[in-house]
């Protein structure tokens, strides 16, 4: 710190603290600009609240591309694919009414236009409702073999 001594007329550079010592009892006053580094840090409550950023996008999944409402906040990317009329809460882990009108209703109007960009995982689930998804019938061969197996006492060796 730069300093200018009172009786003396002297300016000199000190340490901070011995410098605030003698300003604060009068013998001294600061000389020229003040060096002390500002806080870098934002004072509580000045950083703004995030808010996300809604797009429908066309998503490449892994086998195919499928229609998606995608929600980016900072460098996170969340994506629902679904019925527009199934998206709760929980679908972006915030109240539905956060998600912009403009960008459900667009998301809806897609939806409805393009059924082959729907329903990403029917082929491993089935239509919901139906009792004969192929999932569920291999899973109930695999149950029979090992029921099979156990009843007649061999279990059979695990699949490489």
């Amino acid at each position: 710190m730069k300093i200018r001594i009172l009786k003396s007329n002297e300016v000199r550079h000190i340490d901070n603290s011995t410098g605030e010592a003698l300003i604060s009892a009068g013998l001294a006053e600061r000389a020229g600009a003040d060096d002390r580094v500002a806080s870098v840090l934002p004072k509580p409550g000045a950083a703004g609240v995030v808010q996300p950023k809604w797009e429908v996008v066309e998503h490449a999944g892994t086998e195919r591309t499928f229609l998606a409402l995608k929600m980016t906040v900072l460098h996170q990317t969340y994506i629902y694919s679904g019925a527009p009329d199934e998206i709760n809460d929980r679908s972006f882990g915030r109240p539905v009414e956060q998600i912009p009108e403009e960008i459900l209703a667009e998301y809806r109007r897609q939806y409805r236009a393009n059924p082959a960009l729907r329903d990403q995982y029917s082929k491993y689930t089935g239509i919901p409702g139906e009792t004969n998804c192929p999932e569920n019938e291999k899973a109930g061969h695999e149950k029979k073999n090992w029921d099979d197996a156990i009843r007649n006492g061999s279990v059979p060796r695990a699949q490489r």
